[in-house]
């Protein structure tokens, strides 16, 4: 199995396909002369497309490392919210 099928098996596995690693075709050598070029053709398409997704991400977690972000840094306080509406009425009320 060459990186083109370990690529795309692992990225269909991760969604959830089945992947079928090998396919038994009887074809003619007329038939394969012809075929041939064009699978040749759409596997270096789709190497093609994956490689530049690869780059992109790349270039987009370099972006991400480039900025002035410090993980070990406490995170934002979370408000604990307020009291119903009801209640603050009712509060406000009593007073």
């Amino acid at each position: 199995m060459d990186s083109f099928e370990t690529l795309v098996g692992s990225l269909l596995e991760k969604d959830g396909f089945w992947v079928r690693t090998s396919v038994k075709v009887e074809l003619t050598p007329e038939e394969k002369r012809k075929i041939g070029p064009e699978i040749q053709e759409l596997k270096i398409h789709i190497e093609d497309l994956a490689n530049r997704r690869r780059r992109e991400l790349e270039d987009e977690a370099q972006k991400v490392s480039e900025k002035d972000f410090d993980i070990s840094l406490p995170g934002k306080p979370v408000s604990r919210g307020s009291a119903h509406p009801i209640s603050q009425f009712m509060d406000r009320a009593a007073d």
